[in-house]
Parts: structure tokens; C-alpha cells; sequence
């Protein structure tokens, strides 16, 4: 995990928060995943679609996973879930 959460570290000094967010963003919307940016966070969520009756009135539903807060040109996880630290630093650009 610390590994992890350090090479998350790595690709968010690349930039401002906003460019990580942006790149991250990028990365993420495939993998079922949305990231919105909050003044000095980033909220990550995990999205699933539920199906209604006969698949009519289907809605979004957001499990949040995670919240960054960059503070003194570093990144902390306030929350996160050990599974999305993974899947993070497993799309994290190589340098």
C-alpha cells in the first residue's frame, strides 16, 4: 500500500492539482471510476448503472472511494480505499 500511495505521489508532483486532476480524470473514466475536483480536493467515486423495470429509469449510482487533498505541494489520501490506491498507481504514467 505504501508503495502505492507513493507513486500516486510521484505522478501528482508532475503538476498543480488541477493537471493531475485532469489527467487522472482521463484515466479513470474508463475503469468505472469518475474524479471531480473540489476547490483543494478531489473526490473519486465509483459509478455502476442499476437498472429499472424492463431497463427504463436506470440511475447512476456513486460510491465515493477515496478523497485527495493536496496541502504544501504534497498529496494526502484523507479517505481512500485500499483497492482504488491500487488501481491508481496501476495507471499512473511511467517516468
Amino acid at each position: 500500500m505504501d508503495s502505492d500511495i507513493q507513486t500516486v505521489r510521484k505522478w501528482a508532483r508532475r503538476g498543480n492539482l488541477k493537471q493531475f486532476y485532469t489527467d487522472m480524470a482521463s484515466r479513470l473514466g474508463p475503469l468505472g471510476y469518475r474524479a471531480e475536483l473540489d476547490m483543494d480536493r478531489i473526490r473519486c467515486y465509483r459509478v455502476t448503472v442499476e437498472k429499472g423495470f424492463m431497463g427504463l429509469r436506470s440511475r447512476e449510482v456513486k460510491e465515493e472511494v477515496a478523497v485527495i487533498k493536496r496541502q504544501n505541494g504534497s498529496i494526502d489520501f484523507v479517505e481512500a480505499q485500499d483497492a482504488f490506491v491500487q488501481v491508481l498507481a496501476s495507471i499512473a504514467p511511467v517516468s
